[in-house]
């Protein structure tokens, strides 16, 4: 029955775009611009992958910086530039997050290009990371990464509200990289030629209120009761990486973006939980809660590939 509707939305989307696009002055950024975002709703691992792309241009020399639009952030400004200063609230989890882990310069706001505008003049950076805003077509953009989660792939290949899809999956073939978190389980292929594999690798345990000393992944094996929570776009994803940490523990998934409170969570339980949800429950953490810090690992062809393009592009600027 939906069907019907998410074809005018595809027409719609598609409509926009056009407009937008056609009625577009010529890009005013002086840097080149990369756009890390997807087509489906949920989440698919852009953020670890936004920060794996910034360790990558800052090890090759390069000055990147990071906008977003800071999403469930409580600050009412219109735009916030972030410093050590700033909280999970006035950034956002996931900037705040990108922000403390990546050491680049970072601004959020609703619109794109006037915090692009304001990082550029506030810092002086020579490439610019948008996490997220694939369909916010007036930002210039002279990249495009896509990323799709690989155990949900497309879902049904609709587009909303018959579907999980922002965009047709037509929109992948117009995107400058393809990269699937995790083996890929949907039968139907993606309309694309060249895809690159990512895999996010658990690496330690840190306490939530940064007290405790980091504990090996295998902290908790055996250790009962545990609790774990996950307030991300797919908690599925991180209970299934518990499992298979061999960890047995009730799971508990909260709405993406979940703002916290202490009552949510025991004090006298081990809790354990992602890092997007520990930047929220930092101020009133127990002793007893705990994070999993993750990283994207990407193949070489795509790290030789992404770097190459960037390097080309700032020296067309």
């Amino acid at each position: 029955m939906l069907r019907p509707v998410s074809g005018l939305f595809w027409l719609l989307g598609r409509f926009r775009k056009t407009l937008i696009v056609n009625n577009l002055e010529s890009p005013q950024s002086k840097v080149p611009v990369i756009v890390v975002g997807n087509i489906t709703l949920g989440g698919t691992g852009k953020t670890p992958l936004l920060m794996a792309l910034v360790k990558q241009l800052q090890q090759a020399g390069m000055k990147p910086g990071v906008i977003s639009r800071g999403y469930g952030r409580q600050s009412q400004e219109a735009i916030v530039l972030a410093s050590p200063s700033s909280t999970a609230s006035d950034l956002g989890d996931e900037p705040y997050m990108i922000y403390h882990t990546s050491d680049c310069p970072l601004a959020v706001g609703r619109d794109r290009n006037a915090v692009l505008n304001a990082l550029l003049a506030s810092h002086d950076c020579d490439v610019i990371l948008s996490d997220d805003g694939l369909q916010h077509y007036r930002l210039p953009r002279q990249l495009e990464i896509a990323v799709v989660d690989g155990s949900r792939g497309l879902g049904n290949h609709l587009c909303l509200p018959a579907g999980p899809l922002r965009e047709p999956p037509s929109r992948l073939k117009e995107v400058d990289f393809v990269v699937v978190n995790g083996e890929a389980r949907d039968q139907r292929p993606l309309p694309v030629s060249t895809l690159y594999g990512m895999t996010l690798v658990p690496e330690r345990w840190h306490a939530v209120d940064g007290k405790g000393e980091p504990r090996p992944l295998s902290a908790f094996k055996g250790e009962n009761p545990l609790q774990a929570i996950a307030g991300i776009g797919n908690p599925q994803r991180f209970f299934d990486t518990l499992h298979n940490l061999g960890l047995h523990f009730e799971a508990r998934a909260f709405a993406d973006h979940h703002n916290y409170q202490a009552t949510d969570l025991p004090a006298d339980s081990t809790v354990l939980m992602t890092g997007k949800d520990a930047v929220k429950c930092a101020a009133f953490a127990s002793k007893h809660w705990w994070y999993l810090a993750v990283s994207a690992h990407l193949p070489d062809p795509f790290w030789a590939a992404f770097l190459a393009e960037v390097r080309r592009l700032q020296s067309d600027n």
